[in-house]
């Protein structure tokens, strides 16, 4: 598992240097997905808390937006939040790692307007919106002056969290508050609400802690994404061409490395799990296309679902489910089908949220009461599966199956609860 997330983290890595050069277009992208998280409130933890990088090669000053947008930003948004209803506070506010990193906010509400925000906290954005209508908003960090990309927490919440005051019952507090020095590290005014939601995603995990991985790598990259848009060291495409040729044979030996242990685990087989308990917390799974054993299986007891999901989720997905999702899944890409379904003596629902944001929901597979969701030409990334018992009040116990064929369904599977 660690040496499949390794993977997962260089290709992270990779990507975000990819940022700056991917897109030289000089507007935003209004329509396309974010580069970082789609959430809904309800269905995400409040307040929403993201890490990732500020900046771009967009001028947000130059496209009148309003009365101080400002700063470089990415073309398309970083984070998108969708209200299901109006919302008394909408508040959205990034703290960089690093004191003194002059960071900016825009935030387009559903009607198309623009609230942006520079230094509130320090150099650190925050923007409010009062009375938030019900629909998408899509937020931009950018860095104040330059390209420069810094790495930071961005917060999204209806509730009363805000710089030096994080309250949440999903991360176990109930409004604590740290009051800032005059020359505090930021970070250490939320750190101990972030140490108590890493706890918890990682118990089913024993001692993994991707973030933990990724944290460092997150940084280095950002150092190197710096280093690339500094005009102080870099006088044309010939220095920056020069530097991805040095740092290329490292790269390709790291990645051929992590290619033979990815095929090491690969070829050993994985054995069956213990159920978990899922009460709130997801297990965490990735695969890469070709996975073996096809199906993978994955045993779960479900506790008694609290929200409806035609309420958090709408369309017609159906069951009682948690608020969290069962399982979070990191998909590699590839492949022409991505087949997920639960078996369990009980009539049972699945709702998948796809790495675009968009969920997809079944129930009853023909002739049987175990749901199923077929994902055609799967993309790489997140996909999120919440697992909930048709009839209110009920428990299950059953398994997840996941598939890269038609060849499996919850006819041609055994499982324990059926």
């Amino acid at each position: 598992m660690k040496k499949m997330i390794a993977l997962v983290a260089l290709l992270a890595v990779l990507a975000v240097l990819s940022l700056p050069v991917g897109a030289q277009s000089g507007q935003l992208d209004l329509e396309g997905g974010p580069n970082y998280l789609s959430a809904m409130f309800p269905g995400y933890p409040d307040p929403l808390i993201v890490t990732l990088l500020s900046g771009g090669e967009v001028d947000a000053g130059s496209l009148n937006l309003g009365s101080g947008c400002r700063g470089n930003v990415f073309p398309s948004a970083d984070v998108s939040v969708s209200l299901e209803s109006r919302q008394t506070m909408l508040r959205v506010y990034f703290t960089a790692e690093s004191i003194g990193e002059d960071t900016t906010l825009l935030v387009r509400a559903p009607d198309g307007s623009f609230f942006c925000n520079d230094d509130f906290d320090g150099s650190n954005p925050m923007v409010e919106i009062a009375n938030a209508a019900p629909g998408e908003y899509r937020v931009w960090v950018g860095t104040y002056g330059s390209m420069a990309n810094h790495p930071g927490y961005l917060v999204v919440t209806t509730g009363e969290s805000r710089p030096g005051a994080l309250s949440s019952p999903l991360l176990g507090m109930t409004g604590a508050s740290i009051a800032p020095a005059a020359t505090e590290d930021p970070m250490a005014m939320i750190a101990p609400t972030l140490t108590a939601a890493a706890a918890a995603v990682n118990a089913p995990a024993a001692t993994l802690d991707p973030m933990a991985m990724f944290a460092p790598t997150l940084t280095a990259a950002a150092a190197t994404v710096n280093a690339a848009n500094n005009p102080a060291v870099n006088a044309g495409s010939t220095q920056v061409s020069s530097a991805v040729s040095e740092i290329g044979p490292t790269l390709t030996a790291a990645m051929a490395t992590v290619n033979a242990l990815s095929a090491s685990l690969l070829a050993t087989p994985t054995p069956m799990p213990a159920p978990v308990q899922n009460a709130g917390t997801p297990s965490l799974l990735t695969l890469a296309a070709g996975f073996s054993p096809d199906p993978t299986s994955l045993p779960l007891a479900l506790g008694v679902g609290s929200v409806d999901a035609r309420q958090m989720f709408g369309g017609d997905c159906r069951g009682m489910v948690n608020p969290l999702p069962a399982v979070v899944l990191t998909y590699t890409g590839g492949g022409a089908l991505l087949r997920l379904f639960f078996t369990s003596s009980e009539d049972t629902t699945i709702i998948v949220q796809r790495p675009d944001g968009q969920f997809a929901c079944g129930d009853d597979y023909p002739g049987t009461t175990n749901p199923l969701v077929d994902i055609s030409q799967p993309q790489a990334g997140v996909y999120s599966v919440w697992l909930g018992t048709y009839n209110a009040g009920l428990s299950a116990q059953g398994t997840l199956y996941i598939a890269g064929s038609e060849a499996s369904d919850p006819t041609t599977v055994s499982s324990s609860g059926k």
